[in-house]
């Protein structure tokens, strides 16, 4: 039973840069993925928020951009 490597945060945190030899083109195609999947992923959920309606399209906007959310004018 081989002694597994240690690391405490310390080690990971001060070489915080993590270099991989891989060909930019990969690293585009990663971040167009993870993009894709994120806008598909706030699509659908923007779909069930409207569905619930307890939300407006508006509030889920104002909360992904981290602002206050903006409530319309139906409460009086």
């Amino acid at each position: 039973c081989g002694k597994k490597r240690n690391y405490d945060e310390n080690s990971l945190g001060s070489n915080s840069q993590l270099k991989f030899d891989l060909p930019p083109q990969i690293y585009k195609a990663l971040i167009r993925a993870l993009t894709d999947e994120l806008r598909s992923a706030v699509a659908r959920r923007l779909n069930e928020e409207e569905r619930n309606s307890e939300v407006s399209l508006q509030d889920y906007l104002a909360f992904l951009n981290m602002k206050r959310p903006v409530r319309s004018q139906m409460q009086s």
